[in-house]
C-alpha cells in the first residue's frame, strides 16, 4: 500500500522525455508509450526524482491550487497505476 512516505523510481526499461508541455514515457520492454500533460509531467518528475509522495504533494501544492488531501489521493492513484503498468517501482 502506498502512502505519503513511499518513494518510487522509474523502471530500468522506461525512458521519459519532455516535448513542449508534455512528457512522453516510453516502455522499451513492452513497446508502449504514454503521454502526460503538464501536471502529470510535474508529478512524474517529482516522484521519479527522489521525492516521497508527501514531498511531491507539498511541492505541487506550491504550483497548483488544490486541496492537499485531494492531491495526495490523486498522486497515490497515479503512482499505483504506474506501478501496475510497470513504469515505476517502489524504492526501498
Amino acid at each position: 500500500m502506498l502512502d505519503e512516505t513511499s518513494h518510487l523510481q522509474a523502471s530500468t526499461h522506461v525512458h521519459a522525455r519532455t516535448f513542449d508541455e508534455e512528457l512522453v514515457i516510453l516502455d522499451l520492454e513492452r513497446g508502449q508509450y504514454y503521454a502526460l500533460d503538464e501536471v502529470g509531467a510535474r508529478a512524474w518528475q517529482r516522484l521519479t526524482g527522489g521525492a516521497s509522495l508527501g514531498e511531491a504533494a507539498d511541492a505541487l501544492l506550491r504550483e497548483y491550487d488544490v486541496a492537499r488531501a485531494t492531491l495526495v489521493a490523486d498522486l497515490i492513484g497515479l503512482a499505483s497505476e504506474w506501478i501496475a503498468l510497470g513504469l515505476v517501482q517502489r524504492r526501498a
